[in-house]
């Protein structure tokens, strides 16, 4: 949410800075100045970096504070989990320049005038997915095809602005640069391709064809600990009673290598003593340094998550917070 909001804010900081100068004698007015259109270019520029840096830095520091107060003691939270939104509030600010661009092209507005969104839309779902892992080399690839994409999008901006504001005709040079063909090409594929996507998406009805199993541990009415199997027939259909149900008897807490069987009629799960829920594995933050170990439950704590950080075991409750530290 905080990268949709600050690539918005700096969508309309462009459209503002450049719809109002587009009229015949604001445009005059605001050239006339001893200064050069690139100047007034980059002046535009950095009032919207600061402007937007100013909009999306203060609540994302207020909120690093508010977590580096909450944790370790009382959530597995630390002030670096904003690291992520940070990233991608700066690179929002691609919208800032795309706007000026959008504004100073001859286009239409029900037509081609949005196609200067694309990259910097772009730019920003590539941002989200590499920081989900961001010492990869997918990460390095995307963040190297954001270097790209940033000065595409500035040095496409910067030409519309001080060459296609004194409005010349089709077939000047002037109304032509490397970097706003393959800018308005890569952003047309990406708003094509999107909206292509979304209709698909919407007009289809998935039909799945295949089943999902999951396993957790948990305890029977008579205190033993057995590995349960479960299948459901769709991941859709995970909140239902599962259609097929295996379990194996686990021997001083560790997984046996037997196989796993048909359980008993009268076989029955003690009430709240879920240990372990299959929640995609632990693997630990990028960020904040937390591993999720496991989560069990009581009658008086709720639920309890485990997360290892810093060589420590932290117990947190659904109902109290922070229960202890091992």
């Amino acid at each position: 949410m905080a990268i949709v909001g600050s690539g918005l804010f700096a969508l309309a900081l462009g459209l503002l800075q450049s719809l109002l100068d587009q009229r015949m004698d604001a445009r005059a007015f605001l050239l006339h100045r001893p200064i050069s259109v690139k100047d007034i270019y980059q002046g535009k520029l950095a009032a919207g970096f600061v402007a937007h840096t100013i909009a999306w830095a203060v609540p994302l520091l207020v909120v690093a504070i508010y977590l580096e107060s909450k944790g370790p003691e009382k959530l597995p939270v630390t002030w670096s989990d904003v690291i992520p939104a940070a990233i991608g509030c700066m690179i929002s600010f691609l919208f800032q320049p795309a706007g000026i661009w959008m504004a100073c092209r001859e286009a239409r507005w029900l037509g081609t005038k949005w196609m200067p969104l694309g990259i910097p839309f772009m730019a920003c779902f590539m941002a989200i997915a590499a920081m989900s892992d961001p010492w990869s080399w997918g990460s390095a690839v995307a963040a190297t095809l954001i270097v790209l994409q940033s000065w595409m999008t500035l040095s496409a901006a910067r030409h519309a602005f001080t060459h296609q504001t004194f409005m010349p005709s089709f077939a000047s040079e002037e109304s032509w640069s490397w970097s706003n063909a393959f800018g308005l090409g890569l952003g047309s594929t990406v708003l094509i391709v999107t909206l292509m996507v979304s209709v698909v998406s919407s007009l289809m009805t998935p039909q799945w064809s295949f089943s999902l199993k999951a396993r957790r541990i948990t305890a029977a009415a008579d205190g033993q600990l057995w590995e349960i199997e479960e299948t459901w027939k769709s991941p859709r259909s995970c909140e239902d009673a599962p259609v097929h149900r295996t379990g194996r008897q686990l021997s001083s807490g560790a997984v046996t290598s037997a196989a796993f069987a048909e359980l008993a009629e009268k076989w029955a799960e003690r009430s709240l003593v879920h240990i372990n829920s299959n929640t995609g594995g632990n693997v630990a933050s990028s960020w904040n340094g937390y591993r999720y170990v496991t989560t069990s439950a009581s009658k008086d704590q709720g639920e309890v998550s485990l997360h290892e950080h810093n060589h420590q075991l932290y117990a947190y409750s659904s109902i109290g917070g922070w229960v202890g530290t091992v």
